[in-house]
């Protein structure tokens, strides 16, 4: 099976992350993305708010106060690594909570993988795939504890399981080059959705992104938004982002 259907129905948008919690404080931020001028393509909503107040409470506030239908993806940081058997329960209850897609990121195995990418997608959640994350010593060439070749192994077990969604780490420029040469040669330019965290505050630059990755790019922003104070700043730093982005053109095929 593949994912056909994309997430998100822009080529470019911004993908809000919520990572912190308070049902006020989520409501003030969401608020502030209706006034935006460009695609919010998403809300992604990370686990800190929901061990306060419930994953199903936190999409509710995002659904209520964005006023118009936008996909929410649910990031369990770092989903995907249990036992098989637990894939299942996870993604009822993502599901329930009426979230429209999950983020993997699958270290634990080829066979933990599939179960997890399957019990997710046989609920109809849209799977998300990353594989190496924003920060240093991730790697074994960096000091890390994971294969250098995880992206490798990662992307091309998703892709062969019908993954069309992918997670890149906005502040590694080889690292987003390399996922972009393993897509385009297995799925073909255009076939696919990108994901980029880390963007501004851990130092992504959102315009290497957007030049190397081209069409069918989402940048996922947070804390740049989150730790401004008024609501009118954020939604002046949300529209700032997106007319850079639309400024830069993709880079020639």
């Amino acid at each position: 099976m593949t994912d056909r259907k994309r997430l998100i129905p822009h080529e470019r948008s911004l993908v809000v992350s919520i990572d912190f919690p308070g049902l006020g404080a989520i409501r003030e931020l969401v608020r502030a993305m209706r006034e935006v001028q460009g695609p919010i393509g998403a809300f992604k909503i990370g686990k800190i708010p929901t061990m306060r107040d419930g994953l199903p409470a936190v999409v509710d506030v995002v659904r209520s106060e964005f006023g118009e239908p936008v996909p929410i993806i649910y990031d369990d940081q770092k989903a995907g690594n249990d036992i098989p058997d637990l894939a299942v329960p996870f993604a009822t209850e993502v599901h329930y909570a009426q979230c429209d897609a999950v983020i993997i990121y699958p270290f634990a195995g080829l066979k933990t993988q599939k179960a997890w990418t399957e019990a997710c997608r046989d609920v109809g959640l849209t799977v998300l795939v990353g594989a190496e994350m924003t920060h240093e010593d991730h790697l074994l060439k960096d000091g890390g504890y994971l294969c250098n070749d995880l992206m490798r192994r990662v992307l091309n077990s998703a892709i062969s399981s019908g993954v069309t969604n992918f997670v890149l780490p906005g502040t590694k420029l080889e690292s987003i080059e390399l996922g972009m040469h393993i897509l385009n040669s297995r799925l073909g330019r255009g076939n696919f959705d990108v994901y980029s965290p880390g963007i501004i505050t851990q130092g992504g630059v959102l315009e290497f992104g957007a030049l190397h990755v081209g069409r069918y790019y989402h940048p996922i922003v947070g804390r740049a938004l989150a730790n401004l104070r008024l609501s009118s700043e954020r939604t002046a730093k949300a529209t700032a982002l997106l007319a850079l982005f639309a400024a830069t053109p993709p880079k020639a095929a």
